[in-house]
């Protein structure tokens, strides 16, 4: 038999989005469920949707530009009638709540986890692990990279290792570049530099990065061995730059 159901769908002029009930994050990371990379008045995680039977709520995230329906700003958490516009940036979506019979379309991205507290920052690991895209081939091959002993051919770790910088770029969370600077040791090849890029851009953002991995990365190039690229030395000095600023804030105190 089938069973009525609700929908929410957000209209903007570039994308239309379909959600199910739920708990939906909206924000400038790639992570998020409603992922706007390209507008910088968004905050990586800017603000919650959710819907339960027929009623929408919009949270805002502490986001530094504020979240508005019809033109009012949201403090903390507010109700969204079917027909309201949400701003968000320089995103403004129409808001429609709609009656949906049989089983519901699955909704547009992936749910992503929120940061974690100490306690839980394991469990939230191994769950991001999970989700890490593109959906299956890589997610797999991650977790058994990170089991003892486990090896995947060389081209799929570098690629994993890309995946973990990007993560590492999207959630500040330092254990991600532990993991890429492990799996490019593994392979003992240099970071691309495009990837390097990335890393310098948000170093000093991430949280929980240790230096121990990027040292022991580094050292298996500076020990003897075949002249190298002037490119390649350049790279190596830019890994350096940033294996002494993990350095400095490890030894930080107050």
């Amino acid at each position: 038999m089938e069973t009525q159901s609700y929908i929410l769908k957000l209209v903007s002029r570039h994308e239309n989005w379909t959600l199910t009930a739920g708990k939906h994050l909206i924000g400038r990371s790639r992570l998020c469920e409603i992922a706007l990379p390209n507008d910088p008045r968004v905050s990586k995680r800017h603000a919650e949707i959710a819907l339960r039977g027929r009623e929408v709520t919009i949270t805002d995230l502490s986001s530094r530009n504020g979240t508005f329906v019809d033109g009012k700003r949201v403090s903390d958490s507010a109700a969204i009638p079917s027909g309201a516009k949400l701003t968000i940036g320089r995103n403004e979506f129409t808001v429609a709540v709609e009656a949906w019979t049989g089983a519901p379309p699955p909704s547009k991205g992936s749910t992503v986890p929120h940061a974690p507290d100490a306690a839980a920052e394991d469990d939230w690991y191994r769950e991001m692990l999970a989700k890490l895209p593109p959906s299956g081939e890589v997610s797999d091959e991650l977790q058994a990279l990170l089991k003892p002993g486990a090896t995947l051919n060389p081209q799929r770790t570098e690629k994993v290792a890309a995946w973990a910088i990007v993560l590492a770029s999207s959630t500040y969370h330092g254990k991600w570049l532990d993991t890429a600077w492990t799996l490019y040791h593994q392979q003992s090849v240099l970071v691309p530099p495009e990837q390097l890029k990335t890393v310098e851009r948000v170093i000093e953002s991430v949280r929980g990065a240790r230096p121990e991995p990027l040292e022991r990365y580094i050292a298996g190039f500076v020990a003897p061995q075949a002249e190298r690229s002037a490119a390649a030395q350049a790279l190596l000095g830019r890994l350096k730059n940033v294996h002494e600023l993990l350095l400095s804030r490890t030894f930080v105190v107050g």
